[in-house]
């Protein structure tokens, strides 16, 4: 009688087994068309503290502070708006298209050098990770292997990641259209610019043209930057200082500083004491960017202006 209930409770685990398994592969056909259209993460910017990008050769880790994104490598520097502007929109609004089943060779080939993005909260617990193929991009959508799920994934691409710090610094140090510039000064020496006019003239008359810096004026951008607290201006030379004056009340005052073949530049803005609203409003914006930071120069453009000169 035993030996009876023994087979019927085999017979019984055996049907369970096989119906269990019967329901993981059936749910496992269907994943495909149950993920389409989900999020491929389940947090979104919010809620994150800080997110971390790592690939061959490259890291940077994204710290929020005052709902602004620094750079912890960067001697926490801000991070560029446009491109952050680009992450955040793939975190909150990426979404998985499909499944694409691989072979376990071919996933570890596609994925060993990928970019990971993890993504932690306040207490610093991480909430997401993804893995995306830097091999395979197809259109605007790119492969991913997301946490919690098995597989492979098509899913929607980010607009811009670069892969090197540089890039993801808030760019760049001075954007000042040649038109707007009224007065300009290096080291004591001083040129104006009467109203009308497309030259400068120098305090003892003679006449001068920016053209050797004026594309640097219009855009000088930095390679690496650090905090006032951490550059200490007594192991590096003062080699020039300039002081551009804008029309609308918009004062630059910057310090080259050289040590070895590094060129440094101290920026700080500032108003005149009749500035434009506007000019004001920008000072106040943007004060944070500048007046506490220092930044290395490309050589060649930090050389250009050092060689400058009003004579």
């Amino acid at each position: 009688m035993q030996s009876k209930y023994i087979k019927q409770a085999f017979v019984l685990f055996i049907f369970s087994l096989l119906a269990a398994i019967g329901t993981y592969v059936i749910n496992e056909q269907k994943q495909p068309e149950n993920i389409q259209g989900e999020r491929v993460f389940k947090t979104n910017t919010q809620n994150a503290a800080t997110i971390e990008l790592r690939a061959p050769n490259f890291k940077i880790t994204l710290d929020k502070i005052d709902n602004l994104w620094s750079i912890r490598e960067a001697d926490s520097y801000y991070a560029d708006y446009e491109i952050v502007k680009s992450l955040e929109d793939f975190i909150n609004k990426a979404k998985i298209l499909k499944k694409a089943p691989i072979n376990k060779a071919e996933e570890k080939h596609r994925y060993q050098n990928g970019l990971e993005i993890n993504i932690y909260n306040a207490n610093q617990e991480k909430q997401d990770s993804i893995i995306l193929s830097l091999q395979e991009k197809i259109a605007n959508n790119i492969s991913a292997k997301i946490q919690g799920k098995t597989g492979n994934f098509i899913i929607e691409m980010p607009r811009v990641l670069p892969l090197n710090i540089k890039n993801w610094l808030q760019q760049p140090l001075l954007n000042i259209k040649t038109e707007d510039i009224e007065k300009i000064s290096i080291n004591n020496l001083s040129a104006t610019r009467r109203q009308g006019e497309d030259f400068f003239r120098t305090d003892n008359g003679k006449l001068y043209s920016i053209r050797n810096i004026e594309k640097i004026l219009n855009y000088l951008p930095f390679e690496d930057v650090k905090s006032a607290q951490n550059f200490d201006e007594t192991q590096y030379t003062a080699l020039k200082t300039y002081k551009i004056t804008t029309k609308s009340g918009l004062i630059y005052d910057l310090t080259l500083y050289g040590k070895n073949s590094e060129i440094w530049l101290k920026e700080k803005i500032s108003t005149t004491t009749l500035p434009t609203t506007q000019t004001s409003d920008y000072i106040k914006r943007n004060e944070f960017l500048y007046n506490y930071w220092y930044f290395k120069l490309p050589p060649e453009l930090g050389s250009s202006l050092i060689r400058e000169r009003l004579e």
